[in-house]
């Protein structure tokens, strides 16, 4: 993974245990990595490979652009927002239209 450009946006995609990755997914992939394996183990659980994967793959992508986020604090702000309307939307079964309207009413902001 170390080869890989981690300053662009980067998806990392992972086969099935039992049968690996598609040669669909292999001939459209940029490149490919493999996680080492030492001592005993002779296999990853999919989710395992996939939580080392998105670890390291977060920490090279925070070294590549110097931050730990590609959002803005008023997108990450905004992002919040968004997603505590939608989220008591969903728990009240409203739209998050009315819960802006009951939060607005009630002198509410989620800033």
């Amino acid at each position: 993974m170390s080869s890989f450009d981690f300053s662009i946006p980067t998806a990392l995609a992972f086969g099935s245990e039992h049968a690996g990755a598609s040669r669909e997914l292999i001939d459209s992939a940029d490149g490919c990595f493999i996680l080492p394996m030492h001592g005993f183990v002779q296999s990853l659980n999919v989710s395992v490979a996939c939580a080392l994967s998105m670890a390291q793959g977060r920490k090279l992508r925070e070294d590549a652009i110097g931050a730990t986020s590609d959002l803005s604090a008023d997108e990450q702000q905004e992002l919040v927002k968004r997603w505590t309307l939608t989220w008591a939307a969903s728990r009240i079964g409203r739209s998050t239209d009315e819960v802006e309207h009951i939060l607005s009413r009630n002198e509410v902001t989620l800033d």
